[in-house]
Formats: C-alpha cells, sequence, structure tokens
C-alpha cells in the first residue's frame, strides 16, 4: 500500500513537475516543483501530489527540514481525500457571500486558495460565477462579454473619421495613414527630392572640411 499524506494543518502542497538535468554531465539535480494547491486540516494527500523532495524528508527524522515538514504533514495508510467540500467552508462566513462579493475576493487570493474556493463551490451550490473563475482574466469567463460596451458620452469631443484604403471596381482609393496614405517608404537618412532641388552639402560634425580642388588649366590631364 502506498503512503499517503495528512496534512495536520492547512497547507500548501507542490508536486514535481519535471526533473532538472544538468546540462554538462547530463546528471538528474533534483525536480522543478509546481502545480501548487492548497488542503485543509485533516484532508489527505495522494503521494503523487506530494513532491519527492518533501517526502525524503519526512521519511528521515533526522534530516534539519523534518521538524518544520512534520507539522504540516505526516505519512498514512488513509485513502486521498476526493472532495475537499466536505472539511467546511474555505473561509469564515463563506456560505453567506454573495457570488460578486466572493469573485471579488478571489482577485486578491492566491492562486491556491482560489482552486480550493472552486473545488468546495463545485460541491455546494456550484454557483457558474465562481466554478468557472478564470485565474487570468480575474473574472468569470463569460463576464466581460455580457457587460454592456462603453460608450463616450462627451457629444462636444472634438473627433475625425479616417479615410481607409478601399478597392473599388474603378482601382484602389488610398486612404489616411501610415498604410493608406499611398507614400513610397523613404531609407532612413534619405529625403526624397522635389523637381528641379540640387542636393545640398552637409557638413557633418567632428570632420574637417576637404579643400577645393585647384582649377586645371587647359593642356593639363587629369
Amino acid at each position: 500500500m502506498s503512503t499517503n499524506y495528512e496534512a495536520v494543518r492547512e497547507v500548501t502542497v507542490h508536486k514535481d513537475i519535471r526533473a532538472l538535468i544538468n546540462p554538462l554531465t547530463g546528471e538528474e539535480r533534483g525536480f522543478q516543483l509546481g502545480q501548487g494547491r492548497t488542503y485543509p486540516e485533516g484532508a489527505i494527500i495522494s503521494e503523487e501530489n506530494v513532491a519527492s523532495a518533501w517526502r525524503e524528508v519526512l521519511a528521515d527524522p533526522d534530516h534539519p527540514m523534518y521538524k518544520t515538514l512534520s507539522i504540516k504533514l505526516k505519512p498514512v495508510s488513509e485513502d486521498p481525500t476526493d472532495n475537499l467540500a466536505a472539511f467546511g467552508e474555505p473561509f469564515a462566513d463563506y456560505d453567506e457571500m454573495e457570488a460578486e462579493d466572493v469573485v471579488q475576493a478571489m482577485r486578491v487570493l492566491p492562486s491556491a486558495t482560489i482552486q480550493l474556493i472552486k473545488e468546495y463551490e463545485a460541491g455546494k451550490e456550484n454557483r457558474p460565477e465562481i466554478v468557472n473563475y478564470n485565474i487570468g482574466l480575474g473574472e468569470h469567463p463569460t463576464s466581460r462579454a455580457t457587460q454592456p460596451e462603453e460608450v463616450d458620452q462627451d457629444e462636444n469631443k472634438p473627433v475625425r473619421e479616417m479615410t481607409t484604403t478601399e478597392v473599388t471596381e474603378d482601382g484602389i482609393e488610398l486612404g489616411e495613414g501610415v498604410t493608406g496614405s499611398g507614400m513610397p517608404q523613404v531609407q532612413p537618412g534619405f529625403k526624397k527630392r522635389s523637381a528641379g532641388e540640387t542636393k545640398t552639402p552637409v557638413q557633418r560634425r567632428g570632420r574637417r572640411a576637404r579643400p577645393a580642388k585647384p582649377a586645371q588649366s587647359e593642356g593639363e590631364s587629369e
């Protein structure tokens, strides 16, 4: 029978994600930890959900970290807890709160606690705005879509309509802006000269002016 672990107190437990390999020697140097999950006091956690480094510590009473971890987890032979909702409210007065207030609280709680709330809610009232709460968006996935579109109510605000490029039967009507102006691309440092305009030499900073070439007399070859 595999050894599972009981939460002696509320604890956030991480699991092994992938092995860390030394790129020079190919030697395994441990594991990357992640997917933290918060368990209430009394919950039984399956062995695969506990990081291997933690399991090694809890198996060795002489380990320097044993005292620290043993007050949070202890090895047991009982089956893992399937439904965390059986352990009561995620926090005080949760069951009396409106869904909107719970969602507001979830926006400032750590992700592990949010996951615990979602699991608890799924076993109780199963309110979709809580169960389907998206940690990345900070809201229910459909709440943004159902919100009314904000409209600028300032009628005196100066506005102008941009003319965009359009393709018609007669050809292409170029619009405004960089991509719709129809102007050719100009390389940095160059400027298109208008007809009849001559190039004006520019004195570069930090360089001495070149002396003018002496005029050649007739009969002299270059």
